[in-house]
C-alpha cells in the first residue's frame, strides 16, 4: 500500500534570523527550477530541493570550468537524490554564482546573484489579533538608507498584495516601533503576512512570513497547514514520478491544505503528549473533503509536534488511476502527517 509522507514546518517559524531569506530552487527533469535567481541578499541562504532523479547542484571553478563564483565565496558540491533530498549553501558573499549538475552538464546549469543585505536591523516582527483584526508589528535596532516598509498579504502563502506602505525612520541607530493595522473581515479564513524593507534606491528584504486567523487565540484549537504535493515522499523514485505526473497533476494542482480544529485538552505550558481528536477539510487535487481523525499533540519547551495517521481514496479526490495498472494501485492511501511549530 502506498505511503504518503507530509513533512510540514509551520510558517510562523520558518526563520531564525528575521532578515533572511530562504530561496528554494527544485531539482527535476534535468532542470533547475527556477534557473535564475536575483533577489538574493548576503545572509541568505539558497536551498535545493530534490524532486526527481539523481543530479548534483555543484559550484566548484576549480575542477568544473563552467562554474564560477565571487572571490572568497566557498564552493559545493552536493548530490541530490532520494537519500539526499535537500541542500542548503548559505550566502556569504555579493556577486553571481553559476553553478550546474554534473552528470548532467553543460545543459542542467543555473545561477544566481547576491546582493549586500540592506542596512536594517529587524528586532522583531509579530502579528496578532484584535477583534478580529490583524495587528502587524515591527522594530528595528538600526537603518540607513530605508525609504519605506511595504505590508504585503497572502491568502494562500504564495501570492502577495501590498497592502499598505509605511514610512520609515530612514536612518537611525536607536529602537523604532511600526505598526498597521489590517481590519480582517473574514476571520474564519486564514491569512499570511511578511514585510519588504524597501530602501532609497529601490532596493528590497523580505521578512520572514506569519500566519493569521481570526484573533490568533490559541484557546480557539484551530489547525492549518499547506504543503508542495511535490514535496510527498515515496520509497521509490518511479513511482514519486508516476504519482505526479499521472495522478495527481501535481504542476495543475501544486498544493494540498488541511484547515480545521481539534478537541481534547492540551497544555501548552506542560511537556507532554496528548491525544486529541482532529476534524477539519482536506483539500488535495482540487478537491475538498471533511477529515476526522486522532492525533498527538506533543509538547517540549517552546516546540508543539501533531501526528496523525488517516486513509483517503483517490476517487473521493477525483484522482483517475489508468485502467493498465489499476490492479496494481492500492484502493486506499495511508496518509503520514508530521508537523512541527514554535510556540512562541
Amino acid at each position: 500500500m502506498k505511503k504518503i509522507v507530509f513533512l510540514i514546518l509551520c510558517i510562523a517559524s520558518i526563520s531564525n534570523n528575521i532578515n533572511a531569506t530562504v530561496h528554494v530552487v527544485q531539482v527535476a527533469n534535468y532542470q533547475f527550477t527556477p534557473a535564475n535567481v536575483s533577489d538574493v541578499a548576503v545572509g541568505d541562504t539558497m536551498r535545493w530541493v530534490w524532486v526527481s532523479g539523481n543530479h548534483t547542484t555543484t559550484d566548484d571553478p576549480a575542477t568544473q570550468s563552467g562554474n564560477s563564483l565571487p572571490a572568497g565565496a566557498a564552493t559545493w558540491s552536493a548530490p541530490m537524490d532520494t537519500l539526499h533530498p535537500t541542500f542548503d549553501y548559505a550566502v556569504t558573499v555579493a556577486g553571481t554564482y553559476k553553478y550546474w549538475c554534473i552528470p548532467h552538464a553543460p545543459g542542467m546549469a543555473a545561477s544566481f546573484t547576491a546582493s549586500t543585505a540592506l542596512p536594517v536591523t529587524l528586532s522583531s516582527f509579530a502579528v496578532s489579533g484584535s477583534k478580529g483584526k490583524a495587528v502587524i508589528s515591527w522594530r528595528t535596532m538600526t537603518e540607513a538608507n530605508t525609504d519605506y516598509f511595504s505590508v504585503r498579504r497572502s491568502s494562500n502563502g504564495s501570492s502577495y498584495t501590498e497592502i499598505a506602505k509605511v514610512p520609515a525612520a530612514g536612518n537611525s541607530n536607536a529602537e523604532k516601533v511600526y505598526t498597521f493595522t489590517d481590519p480582517v473581515t473574514n476571520s474564519n479564513q486564514y491569512f499570511y503576512y511578511n514585510i519588504a524593507i524597501v530602501d532609497k534606491d529601490g532596493r528590497q528584504q523580505f521578512s520572514a512570513t506569519k500566519m493569521f486567523k481570526g484573533d490568533g487565540d490559541a484557546a480557539k484549537k484551530d489547525i492549518a497547514f499547506t504543503c508542495l504535493v511535490k514535496g510527498f515522499l515515496f520509497r521509490k523514485e518511479l513511482m514519486q514520478e508516476h504519482f505526479n505526473e499521472n495522478y495527481i497533476e501535481s504542476d495543475k494542482y501544486p498544493k494540498a491544505s488541511f484547515t480545521g480544529n481539534y478537541t481534547g485538552d492540551v497544555n501548552m505550558s506542560k511537556d507532554g503528549t496528548y491525544p486529541v481528536q482532529v476534524k477539519g477539510q482536506l483539500t488535495l487535487h482540487g478537491v475538498t473533503k471533511n477529515i476526522e481523525t486522532p492525533a498527538t499533540l506533543a509538547v517540549k519547551g517552546n516546540t508543539l509536534t501533531g501526528a496523525s495517521d488517516f486513509k483517503i481514496t483517490p476517487a473521493d479526490f477525483d484522482i483517475k488511476i489508468p485502467s493498465l495498472v489499476r490492479e496494481k494501485i492500492a484502493k486506499q492511501m495511508d496518509v503520514h502527517v508530521l508537523a512541527e511549530c514554535n510556540l512562541k
